[in-house]
């Protein structure tokens, strides 16, 4: 989600630009500043969390790319209004949703098929070797971190536009995976099989893309507002997807419906306020699984506090 005025320098920060970036499949582990894989290189990521606020205990609202996407749009559960997962027809329509975009525009962000071979971010990313892989894996993990590499360069230069045209104080960016990476490497017949791997990681979470475990629905997420996010914040809280929608909205002088789902998430990185207003737990419900976190239960993950400089 992106605006701006015509002439930028009549904008103020009452009336702010927001840009919602919003990736696919991408891991827990793939955001450098972790320090989980040292092959991701994801710079320009790492400074918008270093200079704004890292959410540790970010949460995607479906374990899948359609329904996590629904769920940011309307800053709704989307079980609410039966879309609960790809295949959903949300009550107009028939089946599932029709392609709104150019067949092919797709094929990126690090979402499957994976980069291809002859694109120069994959020829210059080193080839891996990791002891536990075989070949046809660490080829795998060269094209995901090339992919990641590829986006963080594109994200770095939307950063760079916005400083050029003196937009960078009046822009609030949003950061977040829409869920946990699809981590399926099977092993029929002897050879494990890639086919449905796009490199990314969950480490050091359980499970992956379609489960209601950690590795599903636990996201990297990163707010930034230069002059107005203090930097190096760790928010340790639970913060998800929808509070996005929530949060925007009250930075645009809107009224937050009482039916959403996410709360206004910006006293807390203005520092205005020491936690998160939240008062009801967030649940996700996905084919024959349910889960519950209440609002003030908060999950440990791999030292991101001592990580930040």
């Amino acid at each position: 989600m992106f605006s701006t005025a015509t002439e930028p320098a009549a904008q103020t920060r009452s009336n702010p630009n927001v840009i919602i970036i919003y990736t696919d499949d991408h891991g827990y582990t793939d955001l450098g500043l972790f320090g989980i894989d040292g092959n991701v290189d994801t710079p320009h990521m790492d400074t918008l969390a270093r200079d704004g606020a890292l959410m540790t205990n970010g949460y995607c609202s479906a374990p899948q790319c359609r329904p996590s996407r629904c769920g940011l749009m309307a800053g709704r559960i989307q079980n609410e209004f039966g879309f609960s997962q790809n295949h959903s027809d949300p009550g107009e329509g028939v089946g599932t949703l029709p392609r709104t975009y150019p067949e092919g525009t797709d094929m990126a962000g690090p979402h499957l098929p994976r980069i291809e071979l002859d694109d120069p971010y994959y020829r210059n990313f080193p080839k891996q070797d990791y002891p536990h892989y075989n070949e046809a894996q660490d080829d795998v993990l060269r094209q995901g971190p090339a992919l990641l590499k590829a986006m963080d360069d594109s994200i770095g230069g939307v950063v760079k536009k916005l400083r050029d045209l003196g937009l960078e104080e009046n822009t609030l960016i949003l950061f977040a995976g829409d869920n946990g990476a699809p981590t399926k490497i099977r092993t029929g017949g002897g050879t494990p099989d890639v086919n449905g791997w796009n490199g990314s990681n969950n480490v050091s979470m359980r499970a992956n893309k379609g489960n209601l475990l950690e590795g599903g629905i636990r996201v990297p997420m990163v707010a930034y507002w230069k002059g107005t996010i203090p930097a190096g914040q760790v928010i340790d809280e639970m913060v998800t997807t929808l509070d996005f929608t929530a949060t925007t909205l009250a930075a645009g002088g809107g009224k937050i419906p009482p039916e959403f789902d996410g709360v206004n998430i910006l006293p807390r990185l203005t520092g205005q306020a020491s936690s998160i207003a939240r008062t009801q737990p967030m649940f996700w419900d996905f084919f024959f699984a349910q889960a519950v976190r209440p609002s003030m239960f908060r999950i440990g993950s791999p030292s991101e506090a001592d990580r930040l400089p």
